[in-house]
């Protein structure tokens, strides 16, 4: 599919990347689909933080307790994740295309700046932890995103 020519000929108009970013740059079904992703992952995040509240707050709690509320956040982390992929299946092949660029973007994006801060470790660098990882897989994943979008408007 080539997406600008299309365009080019129908006389559309794509919307303007961060349009795109926001809203999911698809359909209707699309921007529902984004929609349940970001209020799941919302969901995530809140119990994510209220564990590791409850756990630090509360030392005394018995073993079976802590571990119950320490797995809570995976249990929604799965369930956002399962949204995520029923989004991709859902979607056109645009849409697909788009966010596959934009997860290789992220994970290489990731794995490189793992692999390479090892050196800057040596070379006095403090210790990389993984949320460090994350952040550079989420921030490369941002950038892959934008690079998508503006590439096939």
């Amino acid at each position: 599919i080539d997406t600008k020519e299309e365009l080019k000929g129908s006389g559309e108009e794509r919307p303007s990347t961060w349009k795109t970013l926001l809203t999911g740059g698809g359909t209707a079904e699309d921007c529902r689909s984004q929609g349940r992703i970001v209020r799941w992952s919302i969901a995530w995040s809140a119990t994510l933080l209220a564990a590791t509240w409850v756990i630090r707050t509360f030392d005394g709690l018995p073993g079976a307790a802590s571990w119950l509320i320490a797995l809570l956040p995976n249990v929604l982390a799965v369930i956002t994740l399962l949204a995520y992929l029923e989004f991709l299946r859902s979607t056109d092949e645009l849409q697909r295309r788009i966010q596959l660029e934009g997860l290789a973007f992220g994970f290489g994006g990731g794995w490189f700046f793992a692999i390479g801060y090892q050196v800057l470790e040596r070379a006095g660098a403090p210790e990389l932890t993984a949320p460090a990882v994350i952040v550079a897989m989420t921030g490369a994943w941002g950038v892959g995103q934008i690079l998508a979008i503006r590439r096939y408007q």
